[in-house]
């Protein structure tokens, strides 16, 4: 499923006036350029982000790949938010992809405290269509200190994971996030 992503500094404390939009879940930034994440699940009577009308960054991301059980209600206690941009070659996309699926994922699901990863690619951003190579994964869970567990430290420091990111990343995002409330 698509998702919807607002962020923002200056979020407002609830649900922002988007008739068009269901239920979405807040984090709030333990370490992060954003201070706030809103994040929906694209209802299948979304036509498009300017009927939001939204004074924030609202992007709308298309699925790539989901590993992992979806958190219970509302959502999970803490979110890790990647954001990369890749150089434009097929060549890159296709390596990225493969490297994510078939080393990153794998070692980062089998640390204590993973609850499940999604993968998902821009498909617009302020009203635009342009499709950038730009991708997000959102690891859900159980808490921070979940980043400093050799097994996640060890996933990001592959002989793999550095030769995608010297040949291919030319700008990479990160974010941690902490539950705050759903609507």
């Amino acid at each position: 499923m698509s998702i919807i992503l607002i962020t923002g500094t200056q979020l407002p404390p609830t649900k922002a006036s988007t008739d068009g939009l269901g239920k979405g879940v807040r984090y709030r930034s333990l370490a992060s350029p954003c201070e706030y994440i809103d994040l929906y699940d694209k209802p299948e009577t979304f036509t498009s982000l300017e009927s939001l009308d939204l004074p924030h960054e609202t992007r709308l991301y298309d699925p790539i790949t989901s590993t992992g059980d979806a958190p219970p209600a509302p959502g999970a206690p803490t979110l890790f938010v990647v954001q990369i941009e890749l150089k434009d070659s097929e060549e890159g996309r296709q390596e990225f992809h493969q490297w994510y699926e078939e080393e990153h994922i794998p070692l980062v699901s089998n640390v204590p405290g993973f609850i499940r990863a999604r993968r998902v690619k821009l498909e617009s951003f302020a009203g635009t269509t342009e499709k950038p190579n730009t991708f997000v994964t959102l690891y859900e869970l159980e808490s921070p200190a979940y980043m400093k567990q050799p097994g996640a430290l060890a996933a990001m420091a592959t002989p793999w994971f550095i030769e995608v990111g010297e040949k291919w990343v030319i700008g990479k995002v990160r974010g941690l996030y902490a539950l705050e409330h759903d609507y």
